[in-house]
């Protein structure tokens, strides 16, 4: 839901701001209070691959979230 809504009030293009919202806030959450949550080192213990890994994951959802919600957006204009 947070997606849609940066996509719908956002300035960046859809595909591009979902990218950006999946590789960039996804991971920061994920890697600092997701992993503080767990029990887990914060930033996968400083890790670069995982950290990789999980910015490529990431960005594919948030442009794939984003390329999905692209038919509802035309459906209402």
């Amino acid at each position: 839901m947070v997606l849609a809504a940066l996509i719908r009030w956002g300035r960046l293009p859809d595909l591009l701001g979902g990218l950006l919202f999946g590789a960039v806030v996804v991971t920061l959450v994920e890697f600092s209070l997701g992993a503080q949550l767990r029990g887990l080192p914060l930033w996968s213990g400083g890790t670069s691959p995982a950290l990789w890994r999980a910015v490529l994951v990431n960005g594919a959802w948030g442009f794939g979230a984003a390329f999905l919600m692209r038919p509802f957006s035309l459906m209402r204009r």
